[in-house]
């Protein structure tokens, strides 16, 4: 059963691809992948595609799914983190830095209302 997604091959970004290529490689290179059955194989692919529609279903256009085709599947999900108020945030000096410095001793403040969006990029097992 093929999985239909209106996300495509072509929407990823060359870092990610980058990213995904070395993933792969590395995995392949370290002797990770496992020695499966074929219907081992059928059930895990059968268990991805539901897994895949479930992420399609919570993150809606904010995933783009790769690989459906040939080659392992992987996906890239951007979260975008909202602060509606603000958050503050404290920050302790690196120990060490300058210790003989009384400025060094407190804790920097600072108020975050706004984060760059995160973008995750997982490649699935075979």
């Amino acid at each position: 059963m093929e999985m239909e997604s209106a996300h495509r091959d072509d929407d990823l970004s060359p870092e990610a691809a980058r990213m995904l290529r070395e993933m792969a490689l590395r995995g392949r290179e370290e002797g990770v992948e496992p020695d499966l059955s074929d219907e081992q194989l059928r059930s895990n692919d059968q268990l991805q595609q539901d897994e895949m529609l479930a992420l399609e279903a919570i993150f809606g256009d904010k995933i783009c799914i790769f690989g459906e085709k040939a080659g392992p599947r992987s996906f890239q999900i951007q979260v975008h983190c909202e602060i509606p108020d603000g958050i503050s945030v404290s920050v302790e000096p690196f120990q060490g830095v300058d210790d003989d410095d009384p400025k060094s001793q407190f804790l920097e403040n600072f108020s975050v209302e706004h984060l760059a969006p995160l973008s995750l990029t997982c490649l699935m097992p075979p």
